[in-house]
């Protein structure tokens, strides 16, 4: 089930453009949608940087559990399913994907997620993180020895685990499909797309100048 998940963890794009019907508003329509523009709740720069670092302590957090409690002396009783965490991590990634897409979508001035191109590679671009980072993580994850499971007996080990080296690695080479497939897509995408203009105009410049004096200095 786990494997299942991973391979599906990114399979599809929901940001796609709204298509709206335009609609020829009267003078109180039109006063009723400005009011109810402005009684949205808009989510703020702010707050979404709050739930990404709520999340990535989470999922820290998670994983240092996981690392902990994988392999453990014969009778001492888990404080949590070593499956259930990782099956959190895996989702808690996904909604990470989501808030660090809302980021974005502020950061070039937007303020709706719908916004975003329809096909935007960013997605694809944190996604290929996520598994990455997940990938990584559970190369540090510590697990019993086979050769010497296989020597000694499973019963007479006197350490026990729940997440195998041979379940990590089935895990790890889905994950390394999974993100070939994505930097295959990534690839396509470069090879098609190009700017016109390299010029920017009307746009935000910062000054990078600096006295070298005073560096020195």
């Amino acid at each position: 089930m786990l494997k299942q998940n991973f391979i599906r963890f990114y399979e599809h794009k929901s940001y796609g453009a709204l298509v709206c019907p335009i609609v020829t508003l009267g003078v109180d329509a039109k006063s009723n949608s400005i009011n109810h523009l402005k009684s949205i709740r808009m989510t703020t720069s702010t707050e979404i940087i709050e739930k990404r670092d709520k999340l990535s302590a989470d999922i820290t957090r998670t994983w240092n559990i996981i690392k902990m409690e994988n392999v453990v002396f014969r009778g001492f009783k888990r404080n949590y399913d070593m499956k259930v965490l990782l099956d959190s991590i895996f989702d808690k990634c996904k909604k990470r994907i989501e808030i660090k897409l809302q980021s974005l979508a502020l950061n070039l001035g937007f303020t709706d997620i719908n916004d975003l191109p329809e096909d935007s590679i960013y997605p694809t671009i944190f996604a290929v993180g996520e598994l990455k980072e997940i990938k990584k993580q559970l190369s540090h994850v510590p697990t019993l020895d086979p050769e010497i499971i296989k020597k000694v007996g499973k019963k007479r080990m006197k350490k026990t685990e729940v997440l195998t080296r041979g379940f990590i690695k089935n895990l790890s080479e889905a994950l390394t499909i999974k993100i070939n497939t994505l930097n295959k897509e990534l690839l396509d995408y470069n090879a098609v797309h190009s700017l016109e203009n390299t010029e920017r105009k009307n746009a935000k410049v910062i000054d990078m100048s600096f006295s070298k004096a005073k560096a020195a200095a």
